[in-house]
C-alpha cells in the first residue's frame, strides 16, 4: 500500500514513511496532520498510538481516525471474519474522544453512525511534544 501511496501526485510536503505506530520514526513536532482511515481498530496499544500521534503534531496539528462503518459495525465484521483480527476491537467515537482528551487533544468533532465513523482531535495550541498526561 505504501509503494502505490507514494505513486500519487500529492502536494511536495507530503511524505510516506514505514514505521510502527506505536513509535512514529518521525522527529517531535513535525507533522501538521494526520489521517489513520480503517486502522485505528488493529493497533494494539491504541493509547500509545495517540501519545505518539500527539508528540509528532506541531501545535493546532489534527488527526482524524475514520472507518466507513460504525464500531458497532466494524467490531461485529471482525467478530465475523475471526482469525487475526477477531479481538481487534474499535471503541466508539465517544470512548475515542475520552481518550484523545486524556492525552492533551482537543476534540473538534465526533461522528458515529451506520457507515461512518470519525474522531477529529487536535494538539491545542502553546503546547509541547508530550501530552499532560504523561
Amino acid at each position: 500500500m505504501l509503494a502505490h501511496a507514494s505513486t500519487k501526485k500529492l502536494a511536495s510536503n507530503v511524505a510516506y514513511v514505514l514505521g510502527d505506530a506505536h513509535l512514529l520514526p518521525i522527529r517531535s513536532e513535525r507533522m501538521d496532520g494526520a489521517l489513520c482511515f480503517a486502522a485505528f481498530a488493529h493497533f494494539a496499544g491504541k493509547k500509545a498510538f495517540l501519545r505518539e500521534v500527539y508528540r509528532v503534531l506541531r501545535p493546532s496539528g489534527r488527526i482524524v481516525i475514520c472507518h466507513a462503518m460504525s464500531s458497532a459495525e466494524l467490531n461485529r465484521f471482525h467478530k465475523g471474519v475471526g482469525d487475526e483480527i477477531g479481538n481487534d476491537i474499535l471503541p466508539d467515537a465517544e470512548r475515542v474522544a475520552a481518550m484523545g482528551r486524556e492525552n492533551g487533544f482537543v476534540v473538534d468533532k465526533t461522528i458515529e453512525k451506520p457507515g461512518l465513523y470519525l474522531v477529529a482531535l487536535r494538539k491545542p495550541l502553546g503546547t509541547s511534544a508530550y501530552s499532560s498526561a504523561e
